[in-house]
């Protein structure tokens, strides 16, 4: 388990970087007030650790601030971790794409571009899935979610006092492009348990609550780890 140690902010692009003590994060757009608020890259996250290693090989301390990035994050490695999810916090961050140095580090310090570049030692970007608001000391896991398709005969398990399962099928939302929502085995009962498609055939539940759902035929669950690493 890793933990947020920094919160950083970019007003505008260039302007100096702000250290904050907690920030929100919005589906959307990333961290309210950053400049930073499109497409795929709305969130940036570096580890402490790829930092600490990058200003070893060039031979200084560097405060990590001049990397720009939003989250500063202790014992959680980046390399590699390309879809998984990321809660901080109450919130949840899809990674989707490695963050490259640019060369604001080397106008920095000559060398640091590429220290940075091995081992996804430039940090990690992505989109903010499941919103709020985050502080620093917060803890910081990665969350492998489960797949599903079309069709996939399910149990669906609600929040709250009363849990009793019951069966359904993962089905197109007919409102939505990219997002395809839980029905009943009719299609009459629509859910908010959303489900995210990378294409028009599988996809992967999206950790919008506390709810439960599993595949009928193998058991995989679905629920969020709360203390694992």
């Amino acid at each position: 388990m890793g933990e947020l140690i920094k919160i950083y902010s970019r007003p505008a692009r260039l302007a100096e970087v702000v250290e904050l003590e907690e920030a929100e994060a919005v589906v959307g757009t990333g961290i309210e007030g950053d400049h930073f608020k499109k497409g795929s890259r709305q969130v940036t996250l570096l580890s402490k650790q790829a930092w600490d290693d990058a200003c070893r090989d060039i031979g200084h301390d560097l405060d990590p601030k001049l990397s720009r990035r939003n989250f500063l994050i202790d014992s959680l490695d980046f390399n590699d971790s390309l879809g998984k999810v990321v809660h901080i916090g109450d919130i949840a961050i899809e990674i989707t794409g490695e963050t490259k140095p640019c060369r604001l580090m080397d106008d920095a310090v000559p060398g640091l571009k590429a220290a940075l570049t091995p081992n996804w030692r430039g940090g990690a970007f992505g989109v903010v899935i499941t919103p709020g608001v985050v502080a620093v000391g917060d803890s910081v896991i990665f969350w492998e979610a489960p797949r599903f398709k079309l069709g996939d005969r399910v149990l669906y398990t609600p929040t709250g006092e009363d849990r009793k399962s019951w069966p359904g099928i993962i089905a197109k939302d007919p409102e939505g492009k990219h997002r395809y929502h839980f029905s009943d085995s009719s299609g009459a009962t629509w859910v908010a348990y959303a489900v995210l498609f990378d294409d028009s055939r599988t996809g992967r539940v999206l950790p919008e609550d506390e709810s439960q759902l599993e595949l009928m035929k193998d058991g995989n669950n679905t629920r969020r780890p709360e203390t694992q690493a």
